[in-house]
């Protein structure tokens, strides 16, 4: 009950952030919504999927990081690093989810 409580509250708040205009997610994605973005980038491979200005989405890419060099990844730009299970808005108009997701809408804003 405790893990249906807890995918459903992430996939509120990466509902509520839909005007992120870059989202990373940090892991799989299991019974996701397909991503509304310009670019959806998932393992490494980029598909253009939407509209100019719909952001991007980053699903398991590595593109989406500067050089980690110590635990727990870090946005490209940004020196900090977040902790496994951190999910929340990062500098650079970005939202990061840093573990799986689980049912989650995702959208890298412009709708």
């Amino acid at each position: 009950m405790m893990h249906l409580s807890l995918a459903f509250a992430i996939a509120a708040v990466l509902v509520c952030l839909v005007s992120a205009g870059t989202v990373v997610i940090n892991g799989s994605c299991r019974d996701c919504s397909p991503p509304v973005a310009e670019t959806v980038v998932v393992d490494g491979k980029a598909y253009r999927s939407g509209k100019p200005g719909q952001g991007s989405v980053y699903i398991n890419s590595p593109d989406a990081y500067g050089p980690v060099g110590g635990p727990g990844p870090r946005v490209e730009g940004d020196a900090t690093r977040y902790p496994e299970g951190y999910s929340g808005r990062v500098p650079g108009d970005t939202y990061l989810h840093n573990d799986d997701c689980v049912g989650c809408s995702i959208s890298g804003g412009g709708d």
